[in-house]
């Protein structure tokens, strides 16, 4: 697994990329982002105090770089977050790989789900 600095630092790439990200990037990085929370869940449930303040740095550090880089989508594009989030759910608005990416995503992200529980 990449360290999370080294994850934190692919997701801000994908954001700053021109143009959609292609299917096998995002399914890349939808891998290293369940590895990410499967190393945060890990550290959290440690009973280390540095491990857990650490994975309280990481999480809030991606939750700082994701707010940043919406901010920056929604000035670009002129929509507001909900409107952003709505124009995402509708598959009119992607092209067949982008759905296909998203779709895969999705599978990705309910088998994680199904782990972890």
């Amino acid at each position: 697994m990449n360290k999370p600095s080294s994850y934190l630092d692919t997701l801000n790439q994908v954001f700053d990329e021109a143009g959609s990200p292609s299917k096998d990037k995002v399914l890349g990085l939808m891998d290293e982002t369940m590895s990410f929370f499967r190393e945060i869940k890990a550290k959290l449930e440690s009973d280390d105090p540095a491990k857990q303040k650490e994975a309280y740095e990481e999480t809030m550090e991606m939750k700082r770089l994701l707010e940043v880089k919406m901010q920056a989508l929604s000035q670009r594009t002129g929509l507001d977050l909900s409107q952003l989030a709505a124009f995402a759910e509708d598959p009119s608005n992607l092209s067949p790989e982008e759905q296909s990416a998203l779709e895969e995503a999705k599978s990705r992200l309910q088998k994680f789900q199904e782990e972890t529980i």
